[in-house]
């Protein structure tokens, strides 16, 4: 991870590289670089320095398009497609330690849904109640359970990958005043 006296440009590609060699560049609300860049020791989305243990590696992934018609195929020919033709663009970034705790609550609060949820589906459908409303209450609650898995694993990064191409990532989620800080 960069110290904090070392420039953007080394931060990024290493001591000797230049950025423009590379193909490093902001086009309009995202950040073009490929994969492995480390970012300056500053958050993402409040442009507020960070420390060092502060940064945050991640791996973002980005599908192409021609993905989801094998979901038509069902659930299996999907997976293997997305995990066949997705590419990973690996990353260091800065995130603020209140940014970072507020997602991590919020992750733990779907968490906590999901269960809760799964566990009344349960509850419902052990009943020995006979009303008629047991029933579609047990599928609602079931439903949302369903809903709620999914929704864990959406938000969590504030970075995303919108495009690929020729091995760079249009990388989306930066602040605006972060862009317009890096010098390149």
């Amino acid at each position: 991870m960069p110290d904090d006296d070392r420039s953007f440009d080394n931060a990024v590609i290493g001591e000797s590289a230049d950025v423009n060699d590379c193909g490093m560049h902001v086009d309009g609300d995202a950040f073009v670089a490929p994969s492995g860049c480390t970012m300056p020791t500053i958050c993402v989305l409040t442009n507020v320095p960070v420390r060092e243990k502060d940064m945050v590696f991640t791996n973002l992934y980005w599908t192409p398009n021609s993905v989801a018609p094998w979901g038509l195929l069902g659930g299996l020919p999907l997976i293997f497609s997305y995990m066949v033709g997705r590419e990973i663009c690996s990353i260091t970034f800065g995130l603020h330690p209140t940014i970072r705790r507020r997602k991590i609550f919020f992750t733990i609060l779907k968490l906590i849904a999901s269960m809760s949820l799964l566990a009344g589906s349960v509850c419902l459908a052990a009943t020995d109640s006979r009303s008629s409303l047991i029933e579609p209450a047990m599928w609602g609650f079931f439903i949302l359970f369903l809903v709620s898995v999914v929704l864990i694993f959406v938000g969590n990064k504030p970075l995303r990958v919108v495009k690929y191409q020729a091995g760079m990532f249009w990388i989306k989620g930066f602040s605006q005043e972060y862009l317009d800080s890096l010098e390149i």
